[in-house]
């Protein structure tokens, strides 16, 4: 590219000289005043400006392998897919091919739920595919049983419910506070927060005011 730019600068910086002379060889063979005409000044040379080509990026290229390059038993077990799956990365395809290899041996409802769930995967947002990618390495010690129960129950969740996980599950990944433990501030009093202790036998909790915290128990 550096070559190229200094060919192109040499090639005008000839095209301007040449000009300067065919316009000072003109002058010569025009007719001479009586008195000595004063040389005349040849033009100043220009330098164009050289456009430097933008840089472009070339397009990231999509990770093998494409849907066209799949059998066509692995495309009937990834059906759902078929619009994102060029788009995907190499470390989900390698999943969802690790899941069509079992595919054939499942039983159709199991198949059925597959499907369901990868239909689901395809409405996720961003926010919700990174927090189910977070998730998968604590999901692999869940036994299956139990992990196939909480992804139902997960499905059965409002489109609202499921925004307000993904959004908590960015806010972990961002380093964002710990809230604080419920259990122990339902514990503190509502006005000097100590800590409300049983009330001794005989006694029970005051009711009307929180000084003080035990009060006789009614005959």
């Amino acid at each position: 590219m550096t070559g190229f730019r200094s060919r192109i600068a040499a090639l005008a910086g000839v095209a301007t000289l040449a000009l300067a002379g065919a316009w000072a060889l003109a002058q010569q063979n025009t007719s001479a005043p009586a008195a000595p005409a004063a040389p005349a000044a040849a033009p100043a040379a220009s330098h164009p400006q050289t456009q430097h080509p933008a840089i472009k990026t070339p397009p990231k290229a999509p990770a093998k392998p494409l849907w066209r390059e799949l059998s066509a038993k692995q495309q009937a077990a990834l059906a759902p897919l078929e619009n994102e799956w060029d788009q995907m990365g190499p470390v989900q395809k390698r999943k969802w091919l690790e899941i069509a290899s079992r595919f054939e041996s499942m039983k159709p409802q199991e198949q059925q739920r597959v499907h369901d769930r990868m239909r689901e995967w395809v409405k996720l947002t961003p926010a919700q595919r990174e927090m189910a990618r977070q998730n998968y390495n604590q999901a692999k010690k869940i036994p299956p049983g139990k992990k196939a129960e909480t992804w139902e129950s997960y499905l059965q969740l409002p489109e609202d419910e499921k925004k307000k996980l993904a959004e908590q599950a960015t806010e972990r990944k961002r380093g964002g506070a710990t809230p604080p433990n419920r259990a122990a501030a339902a514990k503190r009093g509502p006005s000097t927060g100590a800590v409300v202790a049983a009330c001794p036998a005989g006694t029970t909790k005051n009711a009307l005011s929180a000084t003080p915290p035990c009060v006789p128990a009614p005959a």
